[in-house]
């Protein structure tokens, strides 16, 4: 990824996710400000910020397809850059208002993933980003309501995302705990920004993956691809 098109990258991707520079701030762990010097090119990202947003903005400057990702979104016409796992990289306006016409059956061909987040901005963020990642997200900000969601049977989620401090009186971990009562063997991701040695040892305890915020993007995705493999097409 070229450093000096980053910034527009992270800005064209912020406005067509309908996210505010907070939300991509707060998903980053980095200060608005900061965010809007990378956008005006008066600052550019550290070599490891550029190493998290690799697999969420590859596609654009720098990249040999980058000149057929703009003459896709551009048309006039319904069309896609589609990947040989059926993923959609790239799409026209017309293309993604004809794609909202599609049929429940197909939408439920995509993963489910619960994220279970207080945070309005984080949640915001991991919603854009599972999206563009062809998940379907559905969101619950305490761990009891989640546990009612699915419960009731409003949805059955193929993986879920907690983070373990939550308002209320259960942590990610119980939370996940109720949700495997109803789903067992419920694929888990806990998120933790601050790791404690007393949080660090109930989820040790707990054996399910971890992943530290500001979230590696990365490491997110290659978590999730492991934990709901998707079906060979």
């Amino acid at each position: 990824m070229e450093e000096t098109d980053v910034g527009g990258q992270i800005l064209r991707f912020r406005k067509e996710a309908g996210l505010s520079q907070h939300d991509v701030a707060a998903f980053l762990g980095v200060g608005q400000r900061t965010v809007s010097r990378w956008e005006r090119g008066v600052d550019h990202p550290s070599t490891a910020i550029l190493s998290r947003l690799q697999s969420l903005l590859g596609g654009a400057e720098g990249n040999p397809l980058s000149l057929a990702y703009e003459a896709v979104r551009r048309a006039a016409v319904p069309v896609a850059l589609i990947d040989g796992k059926g993923k959609v990289l790239v799409a026209s306006a017309s293309f993604e208002t004809s794609a909202r016409g599609m049929t429940e059956t197909s939408r439920s061909a995509l993963p489910t993933v619960l994220v279970v987040e207080d945070d309005e901005s984080i949640q915001r963020a991991t919603r854009a980003v599972l999206k563009r990642w062809s998940y379907l997200c559905v969101e619950a900000t305490k761990g009891e309501a989640a546990i009612a969601m699915v419960a009731k049977r409003e949805v059955r989620p193929d993986i879920a995302i907690i983070d373990f401090l939550l308002p209320g009186g259960m942590d990610g971990v119980d939370t996940a705990s109720y949700l495997r009562q109803i789903i067992p063997d419920l694929p888990v991701l806990l998120i933790t920004g601050e790791a404690t040695p007393e949080r660090m040892r109930k989820i040790s305890a707990s054996g399910l993956p971890l992943i530290t915020k500001p979230v590696d993007i990365e490491g997110m995705k290659l978590a999730l691809e492991a934990l709901a493999p998707r079906s060979a097409p």
